[in-house]
């Protein structure tokens, strides 16, 4: 016989299946819209102040002396010119450049002043006695021919003298300016073109070129 059944027993109930709780969705935030930049206002340009004029200092100058004779045929400047004479510059004042003429008149801040020239006359004929004389005819011959007058008119002024002549200028460099004053006649003897025919063709100044 078949075993009778246990009353009272039921099917096992399936277990229901956990449903996932389903998380909820976050509302998104609305994004807020940007605020508009505030305008700046525009600054006003400012005027530049305006200058204050500077006050023009007066500069008051002694009055020149009366211009040198010019120099007539011979040296007219020696040693008995020299002795007792000072040209030397004041702190307030400067010497007259027109007594340096021909040359040019140059201070400097160490105290000494420069004398320098470069109108060398050239002529064919002057050329030639250069050439065959073998001279530069510059700065160098220059230095040369005034050495060899101021030896004969002016040697005391010759001692205060420093010459640095280049081909293209002569110069003359001394703290006394009556020293330079007898360089400076002696550049005005050279300006006579038949004297310096005569000391290039005679004199020999190759020691200087």
């Amino acid at each position: 016989m078949a075993p009778a059944k246990k009353k009272g027993s039921s099917k096992p109930k399936p277990k229901a299946k956990a449903k996932a709780a389903a998380k909820p969705k976050k509302a998104q935030a609305k994004a807020k819209p940007k605020a508009k930049p505030k305008a700046t206002p525009k600054s006003k340009a400012k005027k530049p102040a305006a200058k204050k004029p500077k006050p023009q200092v007066e500069q008051v100058f002694a009055p020149a002396p009366a211009p040198a004779e010019p120099i007539a045929e011979g040296f007219e400047f020696s040693d008995d010119d020299l002795d007792g004479l000072s040209f030397m510059a004041e702190s307030d004042a400067k010497p007259d450049a027109s007594a340096f003429a021909p040359g040019i008149l140059v201070e400097h801040d160490d105290g000494k002043f420069s004398v320098v020239y470069s109108k060398f006359p050239s002529t064919p004929d002057l050329e030639a006695v250069y050439d065959a004389r073998g001279l530069q005819g510059g700065g160098y011959t220059w230095h040369g021919f005034v050495v060899h007058l101021m030896k004969q008119h002016a040697p005391q002024a010759l001692d205060a003298v420093e010459f640095d002549p280049e081909g293209s200028m002569f110069c003359a460099v001394s703290k006394d300016l009556t020293a330079l004053q007898a360089v400076s006649a002696a550049l005005a003897q050279l300006e006579n073109i038949e004297l310096v025919k005569q000391l290039a063709a005679t004199v020999d100044v190759s020691e200087y070129d």
